[in-house]
């Protein structure tokens, strides 16, 4: 049996691609909007750095990431807070707007996944469908 030596390794280089982006509100303007019937928006002045598949709301944390279509990871950055919490947790869909100098420069309506137990009694509270 050939014995293996780390020496023979550690020249070796490595290209990483990370999963994770840095969090948005770091690297743009981003805020979110709800309204009463729990209609979602995320407004912000940068353009994502890829397209998004779909937004997920941790209730339990309050955190929002976006989900691109090419499995990367973006977190909004931002906690969102009561009682902002409870509209975007029955939300289904979520409404985003790119703003730059004071114009709309692209518009997109993503799904929204809602995690969490505190997220689940809420999205389901007034569905009377549902045996939550």
């Amino acid at each position: 049996m050939q014995s293996w030596d780390s020496a023979d390794y550690s020249d070796a280089v490595v290209n990483v691609d990370p999963p994770v982006w840095p969090q948005a509100a770091s690297t743009m303007k981003i805020d979110v909007a709800v309204n009463k019937n729990a209609d979602v928006w995320v407004l912000h002045d940068q353009p994502f750095p890829d397209y998004l598949e779909w937004i997920e709301f941790d209730a339990d944390s309050k955190t929002m990431t976006f989900i691109t279509a090419h499995g990367k990871l973006q977190d909004l950055g931002i906690p969102i807070h009561p009682p902002m919490d409870a509209a975007v947790a029955r939300a289904r869909r979520v409404y985003t707007m790119y703003i730059r100098d004071g114009v709309i420069r692209d518009m997109g309506l993503l799904a929204l996944t809602v995690r969490g137990e505190a997220g689940q009694k809420d999205r389901y509270k007034n569905d009377k469908n549902r045996g939550v």
